[in-house]
């Protein structure tokens, strides 16, 4: 009799084990968003190391945005996304930002690729050495303050 036993309990143990490792399986696993980030220059785009890839969505429950950085060669990939709608922002400094919706699917990858536009903004010409003629106009603009105050206080002397 304690064979018997026996014998139910490893079958038992097995039939559990099995049912638990197939409902495993077949459980729905999250998504990857993956992609390529170049610019819009011509005649070939070139990749944007560094952008600044960040997915939001009412699916992550208050929790923070999923991000992600470009490697050198401008991809990037986000994984284990829970599956829904996201709001997918890419940035990058002197480079207008970019904003996408991308719809993530159980155990797939979607592919969201993207060129960016450089800025028409004020930072553009600071990288063509606008910062040294800003300087050298900040200089002029403080020598000539110190000079109408000297001469004001030289006026105010002289009375």
């Amino acid at each position: 009799m304690k064979k018997i036993y026996f014998i139910l309990a490893i079958g038992l143990s097995l039939l559990v084990y099995t049912c638990a490792s197939a409902n495993e399986a077949d459980a729905p696993k999250p998504g990857t968003i993956k992609g390529k980030v170049t610019d819009t220059e011509t005649p070939s785009p070139n990749n944007l190391p560094g952008a600044l890839v960040t997915a939001e969505s009412e699916k992550l429950l208050g929790e923070d945005a999923i991000t992600a950085t470009t490697d050198a060669e401008g991809n990037y990939e986000i994984y284990n996304v829970p599956p829904g709608e996201y709001v997918v922002t890419i940035s990058k400094p002197r480079y207008d930002e970019s904003i996408d919706f991308v719809t993530v699917y159980f155990d797939e990858e979607s592919f969201h690729d993207v060129r960016l536009y450089r800025s028409s903004g004020v930072a553009d010409p600071l990288d063509r050495g606008g910062a040294f003629w800003g300087l050298l106009v900040l200089c002029v603009v403080v020598v000539v303050i110190y000079a109408i105050s000297r001469r004001s206080s030289n006026k105010a002397q002289n009375r």
